[in-house]
């Protein structure tokens, strides 16, 4: 479900996902601020920084302004990331006989994945093949 608000308050919530640990989680997404990341070591910091307490607040409030008898019994914060590229579509494609890509989603991965999940499979078979952008 996307919800329209006013500038920054467009977050996001997907379905319930079963998780290989037993768990189900609800992932709840919509940072009104993009926070560039250039270089590797930008990238794995953001990972490790555990995400934005602050970004996470505010998404709980706004998703239960929307749907009130939601109930939280617990939440993990975890930072994500969305990248971008120059041709307003995914790149999907081997980087190598072992290891397939699927990249360049453009925030609009998540309710996309399976399907990306599945190209990028099919690309690790051999049954896709796309001129990843250089």
């Amino acid at each position: 479900m996307r919800c329209i608000g006013p500038k920054g308050e467009n977050p996001y919530i997907l379905p319930p996902i079963p998780y290989p640990d037993g768990q189900t989680w609800l992932k709840l997404g919509g940072d009104p601020v993009d926070i560039p990341l250039e270089s590797e070591t930008d990238i794995k910091d953001w990972f490790k920084s555990g995400g934005s307490i602050q970004v996470a607040d505010r998404l709980q409030k706004q998703i239960l302004n929307r749907i009130r008898d939601l109930n939280f019994e617990e939440r993990r914060v975890v930072p994500c990331m969305t990248t971008f590229g120059d041709t307003g579509l995914p790149c999907i494609g081997p980087l190598s006989e072992r290891v397939a890509v699927a990249f360049g989603c453009y925030g609009k991965s998540a309710k996309c994945s399976d399907e990306l999940g599945r190209l990028g499979g099919m690309a690790l078979l051999g049954e896709v093949t796309a001129e990843l952008a250089p």
